[in-house]
């Protein structure tokens, strides 16, 4: 019923269908001549690989090859403590009038004590809703510092916020403190630009 298949017979047939060069290639890759050619081109390889990481290297801009016109300069800052009375046409309640920094010229993990005054209206008084904030904007982000009421005088009432904070990031190129006072009877915000 079935023929049995004469594997050998297939075998030459396949074999004498397939063009001569198969079977040099078949003693090629067995010859000691395949693992010496692997070896020289993996030897190219290597050199072409070492001779890109090498030209990589010398194309990177270093410091003296960056055009000194498009570098910011960093602007000097006022050192020690510095005070800033502030002023506006529209008085407001609260409002800050004061605010002093020491140090101006605070570096990173160093201490800056801010100490902010703010007025209030005669009628008003100190309640849970009276806080201070100061947000410092730098290089990289920003930080929150809240200030704790220190004192406050009056009439009229006066109060004076005092602070700690200890920067975290550069702030060679971008410096400021927004300062806000919040009371029941409103809130005044105002920034300072150091750099």
């Amino acid at each position: 019923m079935f023929k049995k298949l004469n594997f050998s017979k297939l075998k030459f047939k396949i074999r004498s269908l397939l063009p001569k060069t198969y079977h040099l290639e078949c003693n090629f890759l067995k010859s000691k001549t395949y693992i010496f050619f692997i070896f020289a081109i993996c030897i190219i390889v290597a050199i072409f690989l070492i001779f890109f990481f090498i030209n990589q290297k010398s194309t990177k801009p270093s410091l003296d090859t960056i055009d000194k016109s498009i570098v910011k300069e960093i602007v000097p800052l006022a050192q020690g403590k510095q005070v800033y009375s502030i002023r506006t046409d529209t008085p407001n309640n609260p409002q800050i009038i004061k605010v002093e920094l020491d140090p101006l010229d605070v570096q990173i993990g160093e201490k800056q004590i801010l100490t902010v005054t703010v007025k209030h209206s005669d009628e008003e008084s100190i309640t849970d809703e009276n806080i201070a904030t100061a947000i410092y904007y730098t290089d990289n982000g920003s930080s929150t510092t809240k200030l704790k009421l220190r004192r406050a005088d009056g009439p009229p009432l006066v109060t004076i916020w005092d602070g700690v904070w200890i920067p975290e990031d550069t702030h060679d190129y971008t410096y400021q403190a927004a300062i806000t006072a919040i009371s029941a009877a409103g809130e005044f915000l105002t920034t300072l630009s150091f750099r």
